[in-house]
């Protein structure tokens, strides 16, 4: 089966620690990062019912975004980053999967 983890990403050691487990167990492995910018973030952070601290969203943005080049390191070609403002970003994210699946690669 095929697992799905959803993280915020600011720490890239717990990643790649993820993804050599998985990598161990005998999973193929990718990275599908969606770009927001900071003011959008805050904002639907705002909009949720529930405790919120700006600082928290801010520096979580910041972590995250500074490990883009590790992960672009770490997973290669099978990183992907998707822009929310992309309108097109469907489009792409299909052609990313569709190259994976020409490799004979597992999803």
């Amino acid at each position: 089966e095929n697992v799905i983890i959803d993280s915020i990403g600011r720490d890239a050691t717990v990643i790649i620690r993820q993804r050599n487990i998985l990598e161990r167990l005998g999973y193929t492995t990718f990275m599908i990062m969606m770009y927001a910018e900071l003011e959008i973030c805050i904002a639907r952070v705002e909009a949720r019912d529930r405790v919120y601290h700006k600082q928290i969203t801010i520096d979580s943005w910041y972590l995250a975004y500074s490990n883009i080049a590790t992960y672009k390191k770490e997973f290669g070609d099978r990183f992907l980053m998707v822009y929310n403002d992309d309108t097109d970003w469907k489009r792409k994210f299909q052609i990313f999967i569709e190259e994976h699946k020409n490799k004979k690669t597992i999803l």
